[in-house]
């Protein structure tokens, strides 16, 4: 029968046994949250230069529609 102090060991040692180590997983989510910021970036300036698109075409559309 295993005590429960043999249980603990035994589960640390396991879990220890995958972790990476601080400083390599900083920079992986530092990479990450640059990636994905720049996505963002890029998609939002997308975003805008649609929305001032679609504003030009429907000023555009209205002022020919008062022309006729």
């Amino acid at each position: 029968m295993t005590t429960h102090l043999q249980v603990q060991l035994k589960l640390s040692t396991q879990t220890k046994k995958h972790r990476s180590p601080k400083r390599v997983l900083v920079t992986f989510f530092e990479k990450s949250r640059d990636k994905w910021k720049q996505k963002y970036m890029s998609i939002k300036t997308e975003f805008k230069r649609l929305k001032v698109r679609v504003y030009d075409v429907t000023k555009s559309r209205d002022q020919w529609k008062q022309k006729s």
